[in-house]
């Protein structure tokens, strides 16, 4: 029967990704493998310095605590359990005096609590949080009853690394669409690069400002070529100066699709990973045509006026 409830406890830990209808689910099983009276599941950070109550039922639970992070003393057992990966049971006089080192666990006591189980919560190797159990019978625990709360404890860790991936890859794919959102709603033009230079994406501003598509403009075999008005010597000097880890920054003409030209003032820098090695280029040109010709005006005008002086 033992086995057949460890089994339905792994059934309902593999059945969601939601940690808490997991932790829910699973507590009557584990009562009737190892009675408590209270039980607290905790999840702690990467650096095993902060801890979050994710299910609390029983004597002396304090409900604004639940969710909360709290910070992990440094001489605390918890801290011992999660950064050494050490358990602790403890029954009826031994426990008692367990409690005069702890004026939470006195509490504990005087509210009736008379046993503890303290497990960490391991998945390979790494400690995901701690699940303790108390119970007011003053002989409750003995070394079956801390294999069975191992046991439990090991499904349990498998849900939270499950769920601590599944909320990384949320994360990064939340970042990731932050990220895109906000190139797609910039105003300059912006194009990313691989090392071999093929375009591998441009936003809308980079559309409108050249008429093509990534489709049409992006892989290594693209259908048509933006067409600029730099030098191919400069071209060979700049890409140079990117791959050598530098940016560089150019002013040219574009031909839009349509076959109208626009000036662009321009920046193109390398994208370095964690190791400080290229892995892309990104370009980001702003249309300057407008404030060119306006310059031009300002200097025309200029001009005219000393003429205008000369000829006085």
């Amino acid at each position: 029967e033992e086995q057949s409830r460890i089994a339905e406890i792994g059934r309902i830990v593999s059945s969601s990704l939601d940690i808490q209808e997991v932790l829910e689910g699973f507590v009557d099983h584990a009562r009737a493998l190892v009675p408590f009276d209270r039980i607290v599941v905790t999840s702690v950070n990467d650096d095993l310095t902060m801890w979050i109550s994710e299910l609390a039922v029983g004597i002396g639970i304090d409900p604004e605590k639940i969710g909360v992070p709290q910070p992990i003393n440094s001489s605390s057992y918890q801290k011992k359990v999660v950064s050494e990966q050490w358990k602790f049971a403890a029954n009826g006089e031994e426990y008692r005096q367990y409690t005069t080192r702890n004026p939470r666990e006195l509490e504990l006591y005087n509210a009736g609590i008379r046993s503890i189980i303290l497990i960490p919560l391991v998945w390979q190797g790494r400690c995901f949080g701690s699940m303790n159990l108390r119970s007011t019978n003053p002989d409750a625990y003995g070394e079956h009853e801390v294999e069975l709360t191992e046991q439990i404890g090991a499904q349990i860790a498998g849900a939270f690394a499950t769920s601590s991936h599944v909320r990384s890859l949320e994360a990064a794919a939340t970042a990731a669409q932050t990220q895109v959102a906000a190139l797609e709603a910039a105003g300059d033009a912006i194009v990313i690069r691989g090392l071999d230079t093929s375009i591998e994406y441009i936003n809308k501003a980079y559309e409108k400002q050249t008429g093509y598509t990534l489709e049409e403009i992006g892989g290594p075999n693209p259908q048509y070529q933006a067409v600029v008005s730099i030098g191919s010597d400069f071209i060979d000097e700049m890409w140079a100066q990117v791959r050598s880890g530098q940016s560089v920054q150019a002013t040219f003409v574009g031909t839009h699709r349509d076959g109208t030209e626009r000036e662009y003032d321009a920046t193109l820098s390398p994208i370095f990973d964690k190791e400080n090695k290229i892995i892309k280029f990104v370009g980001i040109r702003r249309d300057v045509t407008e404030r060119v010709r306006a310059e031009d005006d300002i200097r025309t005008q200029a001009a005219a006026l000393n003429a205008a002086g000369d000829s006085v």
